[in-house]
């Protein structure tokens, strides 16, 4: 068994939902398994538990989830996960950004000798890029069609394999689960971590529906 399990995103590829169903298990064990979910804040501390609980029933949508920026100590990571570890459990964390921006959370792992499985998803680009225009950059009075987009920003962050490839690289990670994004995403997500499957949730932050795009 890893040190900690990792779901490290991508955005859009249901994120969220997996976020929403680990934070509403996040008093106890995740069904069926030996693992918890906790959360590493900006400030350092590893939340699980109660305090995860807490802290999720104060945001809009019900989840919480870990820092995307490292932050300034690592001692609170490591005291968490040893505790965690004395009580025969995993900890799981998850954070969409890490897939994209892995380098100095990678650092990070490796410096506290941590064995990691890791989990991401990828989304088709086209497909992906689309749900993105809708909920993110349409609204932006930057850009005012898709290609500008591109123009902007080129085209790498497109490119997962290349950001992914980080992660595959460490000594660190143990085990690397690269899925494709579907509709059962949660339920995909739990088989990884030998979880009790389910009946799929509502999704959470979802896009537009496609009849709607298709009218855009």
């Amino acid at each position: 068994m890893p040190d900690a399990i990792l779901h490290i995103g991508f955005g859009k590829t249901g994120t969220s939902s997996i976020q929403k169903h680990l934070s509403a298990h996040a008093a106890d064990r995740i069904p069926g398994t030996n693992i918890v979910y906790c959360a590493w804040t900006r400030e350092g501390a590893l939340l699980c538990g109660n305090a995860i609980t807490a802290a999720a029933a104060r945001e809009p949508l019900g989840y919480i989830s870990s820092t995307p920026i490292v932050p300034p100590t690592l001692t609170g990571l490591a005291r968490g996960i040893a505790k965690i570890h004395e009580s025969g459990l995993t900890p799981i964390l998850s954070q969409e950004d890490w897939a994209r921006n892995g380098a100095d959370f990678i650092s990070a792992f490796e410096s506290l000798g941590l064995s990691l499985q890791v989990v991401a998803y990828v989304r088709p680009q086209i497909e992906w890029f689309n749900a993105g225009w809708w909920q993110w950059w349409a609204w932006e009075s930057g850009f005012s069609q898709p290609s500008e987009v591109i123009n902007a920003w080129g085209t790498h962050f497109l490119s997962w394999a290349a950001q992914l490839a980080k992660w595959a690289e460490s000594d660190a990670v143990e085990k690397f689960d690269v899925r494709l994004h579907c509709d059962a995403v949660v339920s995909d997500f739990l088989s990884l971590i030998d979880g009790v499957p389910i009946t799929e949730p509502d999704r959470s932050n979802s896009g537009i529906d496609p009849l709607l795009i298709t009218l855009y």
